[in-house]
């Protein structure tokens, strides 16, 4: 890890100070030259405490985000557990997590019919207004979203989920909604799917909220899923709070704020 910007511009004003000349001068050449290890150890010193503040305080997103796999191995299941890797929310289009953000994790696996979906999200205020399937829920309060996408297709499902089992399901024909880069975007009651395609189960404690999803191979309109498929899968989250602005994160690596980026969710292979 580099040393801040700030820690470097500290060091060049601690050389200022002791020699009482600019850093360049003769005289602090010839202080530093005897004093090699006294100026090693303060440099050592200062990026260390800087670090510690910069990088301790909230975990980097990019390095979050890196540890996702680009292409995550989802294992067939027998018990309807989640068993691939473990997918981390991040920030990823800024250095730091923001100060309130709150952990969570998905895992995957699939049978024939369905691809399986288990979330573990923390959250300190769980909330949603939601009082039906297929409204906007994500101007409601906490939604978990999903989106899937088969390899080599421009069109994707896009679900919802809320921490009272409120649930949206939208079918969208290319990013954005747009059937073609230059076409308009399809209104709502175009994409949205009623009955909603999937199902889904929501517990909650106190500080966490857990969700298990399962995705029809239909839904994708796919006959039925089979070992060595590809997809492709992002998921997303809004987390609301009374007193602080809302918070969102993803498990794909968007470099701004732009979830409807299919290239760049994660790729899926499907396992035995």
């Amino acid at each position: 890890m580099k040393t801040p910007q700030n820690a470097v511009r500290i060091i060049a004003l601690n050389r200022k100070t002791i020699t009482g000349r600019p850093a360049t001068s003769s005289i602090s050449c010839e202080f530093a030259q005897k004093n090699r290890m006294a100026v090693t150890m303060i440099l050592l010193l200062v990026q260390s405490i800087f670090i510690s503040l910069a990088g301790c305080k909230h975990q980097s997103a990019g390095l979050t985000s890196y540890s996702n796999p680009v292409i995550l191995k989802v294992p067939r299941t027998w018990n309807n557990e989640a068993c691939s890797e473990t997918l981390h929310f991040s920030q990823p289009w800024q250095p730091f997590f923001d100060p309130e953000f709150k952990p969570a994790t998905v895992r995957l696996s699939w049978t024939p019919q369905a691809l399986v979906i288990k979330a573990v999200l923390r959250d300190d205020e769980i909330s949603s207004l939601a009082t039906a399937d297929s409204q906007k829920l994500w101007k409601m309060g906490d939604v978990f979203e999903i989106f899937v996408q088969v390899e080599g297709r421009a069109d994707y499902v896009e679900m919802h989920i809320t921490p009272n089992n409120r649930r949206t399901h939208l079918n969208l024909p290319g990013p954005d909604g747009r059937p073609s880069p230059n076409a308009d975007m399809l209104t709502w009651e175009t994409m949205v799917v009623k009955p909603v395609g999937f199902s889904s189960e929501v517990t909650r404690s106190d500080h966490e909220w857990r969700v298990s999803a399962s995705i029809p191979a239909a839904t994708l309109g796919l006959a039925g899923f089979n070992c060595g498929d590809s997809l492709r899968v992002s998921f997303c989250r809004y987390d609301y709070a009374s007193n602080r602005e809302l918070i969102l994160s993803t498990t794909s690596k968007h470099p701004s704020i732009a979830f409807h980026r299919p290239d760049e969710w994660p790729a899926v292979k499907l396992t035995d």
